[in-house]
């Protein structure tokens, strides 16, 4: 079997799990976009003192950054484990094993988890946007202005997709490894987290460094490059360039791994 066909089969099983596809991939949109309408049409009363110009690109690029959200991560880690445990919790590898070569079934399901990521953080960015624009017209006090370039969001949105794409390929490997689901969102929800609360005492200077070894600052930092922050120090290009390296090389050796965990397991009774 080639690796379109294994694609087919794996988006047509995850198109029916409705509840990983709600729960993994819904859930956070629905929220994110609920929140940001309630806060866009709130009466400025409410709000304190509101800016007079309101950017839906730049709403719509900020708004990327829910990628880079541990609490986002834990609800993304669930899908990515019931994409590739499904084959163990039901044993079902001995099944679909000799159908396809194993590093085209792990390709299937890495591939049906980005492009599920990808179309979940595609709905926050265009919802928040849309919220923005929408509340712009309906009152009055707010002046609609797009400066920033598109090019900036695109970039935003890449940076965020990559970063989703390795958690994924994380969450990947340990459920490969620990033949399991829990443990493994578990432990990828903590190493999130963890780097979250690292980077609130020590945010990364806009300098490459060893700190970029690590997914969460390495993203912050892409996105930063992407889309400066203002009245901070942008990061330069060495630093966006080493961090996107450094996310790449994250999906890649993970990906590696656990294809060769994968080779090496039996299947006869999985």
């Amino acid at each position: 079997m080639s690796l379109m066909p294994a694609l087919r089969a794996q988006l047509f099983l995850l198109a029916r799990d409705r509840a990983t596809l709600f729960w993994a991939f819904g859930f956070v949109p629905a929220v994110f976009v609920s929140f940001t309408a309630a806060f866009s049409f709130l009466p400025a009363e409410g709000l304190g003192p509101v800016g007079a110009t309101v950017d839906p690109l730049l709403t719509a690029a900020r708004s990327a950054a829910v990628g880079g959200n541990p609490i986002a991560h834990l609800f993304a880690a669930l899908g990515a484990a019931a994409i590739f445990g499904g084959e163990y919790r039901y044993s079902t590898w001995r099944l679909i094993g000799p159908r396809a070569a194993r590093h085209r079934l792990f390709t299937a399901k890495w591939c049906s988890f980005v492009l599920a990521a990808t179309v979940s953080l595609a709905v926050v960015v265009a919802g928040s946007g849309v919220v923005v624009w929408l509340s712009a017209l309906v009152r009055p006090s707010l002046h609609l202005a797009v400066e920033t370039r598109p090019a900036s969001l695109a970039a935003a949105f890449g940076v965020s997709v990559l970063e989703l794409a390795v958690l994924g390929t994380v969450t990947a490997l340990l459920v490969i490894s620990a033949r399991a689901r829990l443990g493994p969102v578990l432990a990828v929800f903590l190493f999130s987290a963890a780097q979250a609360l690292a980077e609130s005492y020590a945010p990364p200077p806009p300098t490459s460094g060893p700190w970029l070894l690590l997914p969460t600052y390495a993203g912050d930092v892409a996105r930063q490059w992407a889309l400066p922050p203002p009245g901070l120090p942008a990061p330069g290009d060495a630093a966006g360039l080493v961090a996107i390296l450094s996310l790449g090389g994250w999906c890649a050796v993970g990906a590696g791994l656990a294809v060769w965990l994968m080779r090496r397991q039996d299947w006869s009774r999985e």
